[in-house]
């Protein structure tokens, strides 16, 4: 490595903007060109922006809006050092390179290491099972409504109508009972039954059989997610909530009034409740008027699709096991929901994607170490 020359570069720090005369050299192994700044991990070779403020703006914009970071950055700082669409291209950045490596790590664990068998039966009613929780649920912002200019021009609006987003969130309980969130890759490259496959592997190599049980709200999405990682060998629990909530909505279109509604809810949850789904069936099947037609059929459908997953929930209840996946409707709001749903926002699939890939980073408290590096 020999010395080439220096260069007055400014910095944007946490301390401010300032002007700085940096060393440069060239890696004569390398063929690249290289400079003081970076070799000491200060910041990255062409935008001169300190990890510090980098890894920080990127905490801001995980709770705020990119122009509201910008503004506290401003107000902290007493100039402004970053612009909102500076701290998106940061996000973005960081949470392509943790993406990458995310990936590379999939590849390797699916390439190198063999998955643990998994138990074609599991006793959903034996205080003595122990079991491996599994969670997937997905969720969507509004997305960014594309407006044509010209021929060759598109012009992005953050209003209107634009095409809806879905990120899907998978919660994989860990060997101390912990969990362990995770999604795909930024650009899709790889589909999430991968991810799902390569962690369990390597969270349970040598662990023997395991008995996995996923509760889900029954998305087909989800569900070939789970088949495909799994190899169809996959114990699926309805969750109950989800299946309250679902036949409370049909049966109001069903019914006549409130009475018969508060009726019909009541004997057929009943039955749900304790597992009783054919009975449930049976007895949708025997009302002799209904008020919709379509939905009565839907409900009736909707209770034969899932039957299979849909257990005795008080047994299981009554033994301190989990029957429903509120943990997952937390984890997915904190990742997506609280920050991204609030009215008049409107995102892009990659936009959206590289915040929830930095989000799911802070909730395994893993945010420290994606920043040991420069991006």
């Amino acid at each position: 490595m020999k010395r080439n020359g220096t260069r007055l570069v400014q910095i944007r720090s946490m301390q401010g903007k300032f002007d700085f005369r940096v060393q440069q050299f060239y890696d004569l192994a390398a063929c690249a060109y290289k400079n003081w700044l970076q070799m000491k991990n200060y910041c990255s070779l062409h935008d001169y922006i300190s990890e510090g403020l980098k890894e920080y703006s990127a905490w801001l914009s995980l709770g705020s809006s990119y122009e509201h970071s910008s503004r506290i950055l401003e107000r902290q700082l007493g100039e402004r050092v970053l612009s909102d669409q500076s701290i998106y291209h940061l996000v973005e950045s960081k949470a392509t390179a943790v993406s990458q490596e995310s990936k590379s790590e999939v590849l390797g664990v699916l390439a190198d290491l063999d998955m643990p068998a998994i138990s074609e039966y599991v006793d959903l009613y034996s205080v003595d099972s122990e079991e491996v929780l599994l969670f997937e649920d997905g969720i969507q912002v509004k997305g960014q409504k594309q407006e044509r200019l010209s021929k060759n021009k598109v012009q992005v609006s953050e209003r209107g109508k634009g095409k809806r987003h879905n990120t899907d969130i998978v919660s994989l309980q860990q060997k101390d009972g912990s969990f362990l969130n995770f999604t795909n890759d930024l650009e899709g490259e790889l589909d999430l039954s991968a991810y799902i496959k390569a962690n369990i592997t390597s969270t349970y190599e040598g662990q023997g059989v395991l008995n996995i049980v996923s509760i889900i709200d029954g998305a087909s999405t989800i569900r070939r997610h789970l088949h495909a990682a799994l190899e169809g060998k996959v114990i699926y629990i309805l969750d109950w909530f989800h299946l309250r909530k679902k036949c409370n909505e049909l049966l109001s279109m069903i019914a006549f009034g409130k009475q018969h509604r508060e009726q019909l809810a009541k004997e057929l949850l009943s039955l749900c409740w304790k597992g009783q789904v054919k009975q449930a069936i049976e007895q949708l099947k025997n009302l002799k008027k209904v008020r919709n037609q379509t939905k009565y059929q839907e409900l009736i459908n909707y209770l034969t699709k899932h039957q299979a997953a849909i257990i005795n929930y008080e047994k299981r209840q009554q033994i301190g096991k989990v029957i429903g996946s509120g943990h997952m409707e937390s984890v997915v709001n904190e990742v997506i929901g609280t920050r991204q749903k609030d009215n008049g926002m409107a995102w892009s699939q990659k936009g959206s994607k590289a915040l929830a890939i930095l989000k799911i980073e802070l909730l395994n408290h893993n945010w420290d170490n994606i920043w040991n590096k420069v991006a």
